[in-house]
């Protein structure tokens, strides 16, 4: 009885996970990149569109300094990077973020670097969780995390005690962790100026 009713259960999850993934095909990942701005990202930050925006001055300043050339490339990855969020099956399933924009992308026939950092600029998930491979997603990684960490700094909102409630602290590690296993020179104190002033431009 327990089998049977764990099967019928599944099932209809598997179900409603086709059907997610088929209508989400319909609609490409560019199109959503203007709908993040009905998301909010934070009261006091913005939406998640502002914050994709944000990663754009950010990325441009690292790819800079890393030696990243492919500019048509970073730009394109970045306007997609959260765009799954807005899918269907990320709705349904929020564990899969990242996971489902990857594979969105390469059904939509995007790059294949461009598709991998979107699943990739979500790492590290855990603290020994796994890395970034590429260039793509280790620039873009570190932008979004060193983003938030900013924002969130900028406006008053820090860690205290054992609240982090926002997972500030997780975030910086993840910098420095990409830092340290890629071997990066990167300036923190540039770093930090870029993502502080890339935020008072859009806000």
């Amino acid at each position: 009885i327990v089998v049977r009713g764990n099967e019928k259960v599944l099932r209809a999850r598997l179900a409603d996970a086709e059907f997610f993934f088929e209508e989400d095909k319909k609609t490409s990942l560019i199109d959503l990149y203007q709908r993040l701005s009905t998301i909010v990202f934070h009261v006091k930050l913005g939406t998640l569109k502002d914050k994709v925006d944000r990663l754009s001055s950010i990325c441009r300043f690292l790819s800079a300094r890393l030696n990243y050339d492919d500019v048509s490339k970073m730009e394109k990855a970045i306007k997609i990077v959260k765009s799954d969020l807005l899918t269907h099956m990320v709705g349904e399933f929020p564990e899969l973020q990242g996971t489902m924009g990857r594979i969105y992308a390469e059904v939509q026939g995007e790059d294949r670097e461009v598709a991998v950092s979107i699943e990739e600029h979500y790492l590290p998930s855990s603290g020994n969780g796994a890395l970034p491979q590429t260039q793509l997603g280790s620039i873009i990684a570190i932008a979004d995390k060193i983003d938030s960490v900013v924002s969130f700094f900028s406006v008053g909102l820090t860690p205290t005690g054992n609240l982090d409630p926002y997972a500030l602290r997780r975030q910086t590690l993840g910098v420095i962790k990409i830092v340290i296993d890629k071997k990066l020179h990167v300036p923190v104190a540039e770093l930090i100026k870029i993502a502080y002033e890339s935020g008072k431009d859009i806000n």
